[in-house]
């Protein structure tokens, strides 16, 4: 299965071969502390479509789909208390 069979399986409840393996992103200060550690160089992030990180970790890709808003509905009123 490729990618894209594997994750519309899985959302129609079908039979796969394996779970769809995903990872949306890294906090910016992770990948070069793995660098140091030993991750290779070459191993980058660059946002969502992170094919970098997918191939080296043997993630399915991921295309990033619709933007979906899973803040607080409605959100806080944004106040400025004090400028420093």
């Amino acid at each position: 299965m490729n990618h894209r069979e594997r994750f519309n399986a899985v959302m129609h409840y079908q039979p796969v071969d394996r779970c769809p393996l995903y990872d949306f992103n890294f906090w910016d200060e992770t990948l070069p502390e793995w660098h140091k550690q030993g991750l290779p160089t070459w191993v980058q992030h660059a946002g969502y479509d992170d094919r970098y990180t997918s191939r080296f970790f043997g993630m399915d890709r991921f295309g990033g789909g619709p933007w979906v808003n899973a803040d607080l509905c409605p959100g806080f009123e944004e106040k400025v208390i004090e400028e420093r």
